[in-house]
């Protein structure tokens, strides 16, 4: 069993509690966004048909915020900080123990008492703050080295783009139709695999060029994506989190997610991390760390401290990327102008 997770924390209540001298660009920033949209609003609409044109498709940089540093002092590489350092032995998209499948199939069957769980409840430590571009309505962010990259949503708006992450300059933009509306997106075995909502089609791309490689036929609504050793782990919006055959999307299994013994639902952005999988909760701050075999949510991080001030309803938080050489976690929402650099990594804590 995989066991909780700590984090050391700095409580705060505002965006004003937070160093202006951080460790990585000393700038914060509390300009708002603009007005708010979701693919998956209540109506099931497709988005705000208002929303600007982004400046950033074509190359320019992120909005100038005077509250975020000039990006050209930041380096465009994401500074490594040497006080963070990987494991020696450590495996970016390491699998879970090597029985973890016939666990996983016995809790399936009923075979295993789960036993309860206490959720470690933390605030996140800013460590570093990045311009975003305020158009973005975000659905999907992955390094890919040290490249961002990030998909988009909205009919006639969707794309997947590469992000200076430093400075918010988007360096290379691709398009979706007009008639496909972006969402999540990971980096699996070299190919980028980006879902799209209700269109049924998840998009192969070369994660250097975005340039698209194939499509695969993908028989649910496409919210989340990551990658977890040989599998790809899904979500649609329910508290249910699928396994994926990563070559054909097809479906493997399910896996129910619960937090304090109930069902968590609205599950979106996905990132898997050392083996465990994070996920954005749709219309809340919350980023939860859930177990992988149980489903069990061992982590729940509120970081509605850090949500810009004055942001529509629906431009929440999603968008989750760990730099696996700074060890670090990037977070940003929907038209925020702003994306973080959030202090990791954790250290293990006995199993409650």
């Amino acid at each position: 069993m995989l066991c909780a997770l700590t984090l050391l924390v700095a409580s705060c209540s505002s965006l004003d509690d937070f160093e202006t001298g951080g460790a990585r660009n000393g700038g914060t920033a509390d300009t708002p966004a603009t007005e708010s949209g979701d693919s998956n609003t209540s109506d099931g609409g497709s988005g705000d048909g208002n929303v600007p044109d982004d400046p950033s498709v074509t190359g320019e940089q992120a909005p100038d915020d005077p509250s975020i540093v000039d990006p050209g002092q930041i380096n465009p590489d994401v500074p490594d900080d040497p006080s963070i350092a990987p494991p020696a032995d450590a495996d970016p998209n390491a699998a879970v123990d090597p029985d973890a499948e016939d666990a996983a199939n016995a809790l399936e069957a009923g075979g295993v008492d789960i036993p309860d769980v206490e959720v470690l409840r933390i605030q996140p430590r800013v460590i570093g703050t990045y311009p975003h571009a305020t158009q973005a309505f975000t659905q999907g962010l992955e390094f890919d080295g040290n490249q961002l990259l990030e998909s988009t949503g909205l009919y006639g708006e969707s794309s997947r783009r590469r992000v200076n992450p430093g400075s918010g300059v988007v360096q290379i933009t691709q398009p979706l139709a007009a008639e496909e509306f972006g969402q999540g997106l990971t980096v699996h075995n070299g190919n980028l695999i980006q879902l799209t909502w209700k269109e049924g089609v998840a998009i192969v791309a070369d994660p250097a060029t975005l340039d698209e490689v194939s499509r695969i036929p993908y028989d649910a609504e496409g919210w989340g994506i990551c990658s977890l050793g040989d599998r790809i782990v899904t979500s649609d919006g329910t508290d249910q989190l699928q396994y994926r055959d990563p070559a054909s999307l097809q479906l493997i299994s399910t896996l129910a997610v619960t937090i304090d013994g109930e069902p968590l639902d609205r599950l979106n952005e996905l990132e898997c991390i050392d083996g465990l999988i994070w996920a954005n909760v749709w219309l809340t701050a919350d980023i939860v760390q859930i177990d992988p075999i149980t489903g069990q949510v061992l982590t729940l991080i509120d970081a509605s401290a850090i949500v810009p001030d004055g942001v529509g309803d629906e431009d929440v938080l999603n968008g989750i990327a760990f730099h696996r050489t700074a060890r670090t976690m990037f977070v940003t929402g929907k038209r925020w102008n702003v994306m973080y650099e959030l202090e990791y990594p954790f250290e293990d804590a006995p199993a409650s």
